[in-house]
């Protein structure tokens, strides 16, 4: 996919019509030749008479005409006046003509003039277009703070918009919206509109990197009224189609893209066609549009006479193949285009390197595969290294994942089953913290300076979560030993593929469980809503659980769980007759090569929080139930409040009983003064070594993410008990209850099995929507003490 931006400015016409010349030749064809050759004598006075009015003035025509005509116009009066804004704009259009020589010549000429600010300002984008980051940003920074000096506003908004464009190249988003608002503000300074608009635009092509596409689609409407060329009008038809390309809405992208294709062929724009119909061949490849996608790659080689954008060609033309099922054709393309990419170009690196791994695959060649793999996966660490980390959930997260998938494919395919388990606990190493992370979450009609900071907030929380969790996590060289003695389950779907991993005493096992798309519509979404169904949970508890796992123990069985089968009550699959929870725990990880067990005390002290809506009265019975058996009161209604929640932070147990919620956001807590999201939760402090969250959905959030439980986890509780789904008010109090009673302020995961084998006799329709996450507890605790 083409990362680069639109190319650079070609000015078009001020207004949206064909040129004066054109116009007449369409109504000379209606008139006789004798009135024709009139006409074309006049046309030709009226075109000298305009050239004339060009040449006496420099500044019109760089608003106006092309950048070539601009060259020679201004050079022309420059050398008759000597002006120095004359030469500013001289220099300019010599940029945008690709002369950065000649640009820097008249710009450096200039420095010791009254145009110096306007120099600065051109050396900076010279220097942009090289890609001499640092001195852009020395040089603009200088243009900016000589501009203001001068309340030169219209220029100094044009300086912000470029050292914006210096910011997002270098990867400090943040710095580029600051950068972009002030943009907007001198523009509204000037009363200029057109800076305004390309204002918006620009931010509104960050907000796209970043995945903050609400707030994307605010600044691309309040750019629209603003437009005043034609160029602005393809500025923005331009942003929308990579709005919907990046958010995967293809269909809708090529929609887009077409549209804009055929806006600047009209109004003569040539210099955006190479990468209009490179993305544009890009969204039809993602929709299946083959030969539409060729036709846009063959016009993109002839436009592309220097060959500038020839790596995003070729890799494009592989992909295409590679749909086509041309497979040597695919890795011959991919294998040429990879040198000629910019090393810089981490993420289109990770896009070809991914794309040889599959076809790896599809070879056969295992060991490509692998390599390749491990390749993509060391372009997304240097990714990581440079992109701060609001970055990952948009742009990393999935190449991330994609990366991860294809090396344990061919680590399976190999039957490697030990550097697989390896690798996946790699994978959830560097993933879990991300997946705590939600994209930035302003409402779409918040304004730019508003999104901006709150894009700075979530990047301060994210980068202290970060640090967090490196300090509290470290890699495998290899397989602990203690997992010899252990029990574990992992299920992971790679490529579409539902495969498993398990250790009972041993090595580890992997096994080939079919098409993830089949059985989901065969069994796992009936799991979902038919948790009680014998026929269907003895059916996946064989699909799923080898037989020497369900074994009946008190020793827990380890569970790791593929996001999208997160949502599965694991705890109600039958195995012999029997509910596999019934056999033995059950406790859900983090990490699958988590092994370590919680050596703590049963819990003393407890905070206890209940009913915030005053519409929960089995809630309230259960809070009060529970806070007696710690010697204190519970916090109920107006009482259940943030500050009561992180009170917990100086006790033991936490246990919360209130509405929760469930959205792309993340879980939340609704509390009485208002709702707790999981982000706050894994940022604010420690958390207590053990929570009990009985309210719904308190285990789930967009497919598995960033729940309410894995939030408390990553704040450093040990174990907690959450919920998969919503639940009913007495189930929720009955089980709570009975937790305590089963000895959950010591062992919360043996307490919640032997409370969901008691009820699994019974009439309970709850009971197979809790589990318990984190880390057992210690045997050496439960056994019985001499005096």
């Amino acid at each position: 996919m083409v990362r680069d931006q639109p190319p650079p400015r070609q000015l078009a016409p001020s207004a949206p019509r064909p040129p004066a010349w054109r116009r007449f030749l369409a109504r000379a064809r209606r008139v006789p030749w004798v009135t024709l050759a009139l006409a074309v004598a006049l046309a030709a006075k009226f075109a000298v008479c305009e050239t004339s009015e060009r040449e006496r003035d420099c500044r019109q025509t760089a608003r106006v005409a092309t950048d070539a005509v601009t060259v020679l116009v201004c050079q022309e009066e420059y050398a008759r006046a000597s002006d120095p804004q004359v030469g500013a704009l001289l220099a300019n259009a010599l940029r945008r003509s690709s002369d950065l020589r000649g640009a820097s010549a008249v710009a450096n000429s200039l420095l010791s003039t009254p145009a110096r600010a306007d120099a600065l300002a051109v050396l900076g984008r010279v220097a942009l277009d090289e890609k001499r980051y640092e001195d852009a940003q020395r040089l603009l920074e200088l243009a900016v703070e000589l501009h203001g000096q001068m309340s030169n506003w219209r220029a100094e908004g044009r300086a912000w918009r470029t050292l914006g464009a210096v910011f997002e190249l270098r990867h400090n988003f943040l710095a580029s919206l600051q950068a972009i608002d002030r943009a907007a503000s001198a523009a509204r300074k000037a009363a200029d509109r057109e800076g305004e608009g390309l204002s918006h635009i620009a931010a509104a092509r960050i907000f796209i990197q970043i995945g903050h596409f609400p707030a994307a689609k605010t600044e691309i409407d309040s750019a629209v009224p603003l437009e005043e060329t034609p160029r602005d009008r393809l500025w923005t038809i331009y942003e929308t189609g990579n709005l919907y390309q990046e958010s995967g809405r293809f269909h809708q992208g090529a929609a887009y893209f077409e549209r804009a294709l055929a806006f600047a062929t009209e109004f003569q724009l040539t210099s955006s066609l190479l990468s209009l119909h490179l993305e544009l061949a890009d969204c039809l490849t993602e929709i299946g549009a083959l030969d539409q996608a060729q036709r846009s790659l063959e016009a993109a080689k002839v436009i592309d006479v220097n060959r500038k954008l020839e790596s995003e060609r070729l890799a494009l033309e592989g992909r295409l193949a590679e749909r086509r099922g041309e497979i040597d054709q695919a890795i011959l393309l991919l294998e040429k285009s990879l040198p000629m990419t910019n090393p810089e170009e981490l993420t289109e690196l990770n896009d070809i390197t991914v794309s040889l791994a599959r076809l790896a695959l599809r070879q056969g060649d295992l060991q490509r595969a692998e390599h390749r793999a491990r390749e993509a996966i060391a372009s997304i660490s240097q990714l990581q290294a440079k992109h701060p980390p609001l970055l990952f959930r948009s742009l990393l997260l999935a190449r991330y994942r994609t990366a991860h998938e294809l090396l344990l494919l061919a680590l399976a395919r190999a039957d490697r089953a030990s550097d697989a388990l390896l690798a996946l606990d790699d994978w959830q190493r560097q993933a879990a913290f991300f997946s705590l992370v939600p994209e930035a979450t302003a409402s779409a009609s918040i304004a730019l300076r508003d999104a901006a900071n709150e894009v700075a907030a979530v990047d301060r929380l994210q980068t202290s979560l970060a640090q967090r969790w490196r300090d509290e996590t470290r890699g495998a060289a290899s397989l602990p030993a203690e997992l010899a003695s252990g029990a574990l389950l992992a299920l992971v779907v790679l490529e579409g593929d539902l495969w498993r991993i398990s250790i009972h005493g041993g090595a580890p096992h992997l096994t080939h469980l079919g098409r993830m798309a089949d059985l989901s519509r065969q069994l796992l979404d009936r799991l979902r809503a038919e948790p009680l169904n014998l026929e269907l949970t003895s059916a996946i508890g064989r699909l799923l659980v080898p037989p020497e796992l369900a074994v009946r123990t008190s020793r827990p069985l380890q569970l790791w769980l593929d996001d999208a089968l997160v949502p599965l009550p694991m705890e109600a699959l039958r195995v012999n007759g029997a509910p596999l929870v019934a056999l033995r725990p059950l406790v859900r990880v983090r990490r699958p090569l988590t092994t370590s067990c919680v050596s703590l005390p049963a819990a003393a002290r407890a905070t206890v929080i209940a009913d915030a809506r005053g519409d929960l009265p089995a809630a309230r019975g259960e809070a009060a139930r529970a806070a007696a058996r710690f010697a204190t009161s519970s916090r109920q209604g107006a009482e259940a409040t943030k500050a009561a929640l992180w009170s917990a932070e100086a006790t033991d147990l936490l246990h919360v009983a209130v509405h929760g919620e469930s959205s792309e956001e993340g879980g939340a807590l609704l509390l009485h003064d208002g709702p707790v999201k999981s982000l706050d939760i894994a940022t604010h402090g420690r958390a207590p070594p053990r929570v009990l969250l009985t309210t719904c959905v308190s285990a789930i959030a967009h497919g598995g993410h960033y729940s309410l439980a894995t939030a408390y986890l990553a704040a450093g509780a040990q174990q907690v008990i959450a919920t998969l789904r919503p639940i009913s008010d007495e189930g929720a109090a009955l089980i709570s209850t009975r937790l305590y009673e089963a000895g959950a302020a010591l062992d919360p995961v043996r307490a919640l099995a032997k409370v969901q084998a008691e009820l699994a006799a019974t009439d309970n329709q709850d009971w197979p929507y809790f589990a318990a996450f984190g880390r057992e507890t210690c045997s050496d605790l439960l056994e019985p003490r001499g005096p």
